[in-house]
């Protein structure tokens, strides 16, 4: 008789194994520090929850580990559960990693809000100078640059971003070219230069870009582990198809970095580190609409030439005086023809704690980003490590590109 009841038993218990599988998860200790974190879930590619847990009733001081069971053809999806808040103002910023694979990790990402930006005052003396026609210091600025002829020579003074070097250019009377000086930074921040000394010339190179478009940001070469900006525009001043890259003759970098977007037009940036300063940037195909696309739920293409990640995100106003509230799903493309998910059920308990999470029923706005990998693409496990797509120094590592487009929702 035991042996009758064991037999359907092990029948069942073999039937079960074979349709699901544990998932370990990792939640790192400095995820779970995060002031605004309130609740990691876990729900599948149809929004069904599989696991829940609020932050606050979790261990301290130690990662966050556990598993959830994995049935036939499921993907499984972790979520990030976030409050944020502005004088007295309280919003939402939702994080889902899609299609995650055993011992995934979640780490905290130190460029998550951004480093601050801190600046260091910059003095120069060049001697033997009677005459100047313009002086410029290069990269991001504290303050405009200050300079002027004295019986000592020509004197510099500016505010220079830290942790960069000193690029300075000069162009003196009766001469058609710029000369140059390049330092890394002291803690004096004190220099004293002869004319002779200087560097002879600069070649202002054109970095020819992929259409005509109003173009931000920076290119800077790297020597001896310091950065010089090269290239530096803070905000578009219309559009261009070419940029001006001003390459200090006779100098050799290690590395060029390239961090350059025009996100107001079709929508493309790079994050690239190169050996050298290219003659073009290309791009690669995006298609910018969806399959499908409703308050939850997105469909798109996945084409091989498209890309190797995305990252679909829901705006649910426009802040009003308040962070944005929005939702940020994140995943793979590789190895697929199409992209479908839908965003997980939030449990009651939750809107109970966090009632700005109502709007999430009526976005206003979703934009749709693909990302290119262009260097040590192997070396990326997206299913185990999803967080480090975030992470600016992981995009300029693998050089990533990337194209984005935003689509206003209809009411």
């Amino acid at each position: 008789m035991q042996r009758a009841i064991l037999i359907p038993f092990l029948l069942v218990a073999f039937a079960v194994s074979l349709n699901a599988q544990p998932l370990q998860f990792t939640v790192e200790q400095g995820v779970l520090e995060r002031p605004g974190l309130k609740a990691i879930l876990v729900s599948n590619q149809y929004g069904v929850l599989r696991y829940f847990t609020f932050a606050g009733k979790l261990e301290d001081g130690q990662p966050h580990r556990f598993s959830v069971m994995r049935r036939r053809g499921e993907q499984l999806a972790l979520t990030l559960v976030e409050e944020e808040e502005r004088d007295g103002f309280y919003s939402f910023r939702n994080s889902t990693y899609t299609n995650l694979s055993d011992s995934c990790r979640i780490e905290a990402l130190q460029t998550q809000t951004g480093p601050r930006r801190n600046f260091r005052t910059v003095n120069i003396n060049v001697t033997d100078v009677e005459g100047i026609n313009s002086v410029r210091l290069r990269g991001p600025l504290g303050r405009r640059t200050e300079f002027r002829i004295t019986g000592d020579g020509l004197r510099i003074k500016g505010s220079v971003l830290e942790r960069t070097g000193i690029y300075a250019l000069m162009q003196f009377p009766d001469e058609d070219h710029f000369r140059y000086y390049m330092q890394p930074m002291d803690e004096e921040n004190e220099f004293e230069i002869q004319t002779d000394a200087l560097g002879d010339s600069v070649a202002f190179t054109p970095l020819l870009l992929p259409y005509s478009a109003d173009w931000s940001g920076s290119v800077q070469g790297y020597q001896g582990g310091t950065p010089y900006y090269l290239h530096y525009r803070r905000q578009g001043m219309g559009d261009t198809d070419s940029l001006e890259v001003e390459v200090p003759v006779g100098e050799r970098f290690d590395s060029v970095l390239i961090s350059l977007s025009a996100l107001q037009e079709e929508g493309t940036a790079y994050f690239k580190t190169l050996d050298q300063l290219p003659a073009r940037l290309d791009t690669f195909l995006f298609e910018s609409d969806f399959d499908s696309l409703t308050n939850k739920s997105f469909t798109f293409s996945a084409v091989e030439e498209e890309g190797d990640y995305y990252a679909v995100s829901y705006y649910y106003s426009l802040g009003q005086g308040r962070p944005i509230p929005s939702w940020h799903v994140w995943g793979a493309m590789q190895g697929r023809q199409n992209v479908d998910f839908i965003l997980p059920d939030l449990p009651q308990e939750l809107y109970e704690i966090m009632p700005e999470l109502e709007e999430v029923v009526a976005p206003i706005a979703v934009d749709k980003t693909s990302f290119r990998c262009t260097r040590r693409c192997t070396e990326y496990d997206f299913g185990r490590h999803p967080a480090l797509l975030e992470d600016n120094e992981g995009r300029f590592y693998h050089g990533f590109i990337s194209r984005r487009h935003l689509q206003e929702l209809e009411d």
